[in-house]
């Protein structure tokens, strides 16, 4: 850089770049380390806020300071009759295996109603998980319930033993392989 001794008169094509007294206050290595110092500083500030909000979170959710919470309120009474009707719809029902077992009568028997022979029809049983199927089976039906259920040679065993055999002791049903089914009704045929 060129130095002049005494004032400067420049005229217009004096003017020279290397002419203007260079203003440089600060070198280039001084600035970068000042801006290094200013990140710096920020950097942990910033760590400093963070950890600080962090603690306050652990502090206040933990055993230390525990923030007030509203105590429970008692569920409504619909409410608990809901859960108990719940309860007992979850819970497995009686053994109902020997509920049949002994019976000859239905309580709902009308005295004078003939036996029902329901012959040669596809009986789903239930039995087996419900996979159990009987082709050609026949169902006989007396005093109100289910007297008997198999193919048509047992049912008609059945009968004789029970001394049923004449048309006018029993009412036979010819299903020509239509389904029987135990329970399920359909209110809309």
């Amino acid at each position: 850089m060129r130095q002049r001794a005494g004032p400067i008169h420049l005229s217009g094509n004096d003017l020279e770049k290397d002419a203007l007294p260079q203003h440089n206050d600060v070198s280039d290595t001084e600035s970068k380390s000042r801006r290094d110092d200013h990140g710096r500083k920020f950097t942990y500030a910033l760590l400093g806020v963070l950890a600080t909000l962090a603690t306050m979170h652990l502090l206040s959710s933990g055993p230390f300071f525990p923030l007030p919470r509203p105590q429970p309120k008692s569920a409504p009474d619909f409410i608990k009759a809901g859960l108990a009707r719940c309860d007992e719809v979850r819970s497995m029902p009686p053994d109902t295996s020997s509920f049949a077992k002994d019976r000859t009568i239905s309580d709902r028997f009308e005295v004078g109603t003939k036996p029902v022979l329901l012959s040669n029809g596809t009986l789903w049983t239930g039995a087996d998980n419900g996979e159990q199927v009987i082709y050609g089976g026949s169902v006989l039906l007396k005093n109100g319930i289910v007297w008997k259920i198999g193919k048509h040679a047992d049912v008609l065993a059945e009968m004789t033993t029970e001394g049923l055999l004449g048309d006018d002791e029993v009412e036979t049903i010819e299903l020509d392989g239509k389904w029987v089914s135990p329970g399920i009704v359909d209110m809309h045929r």
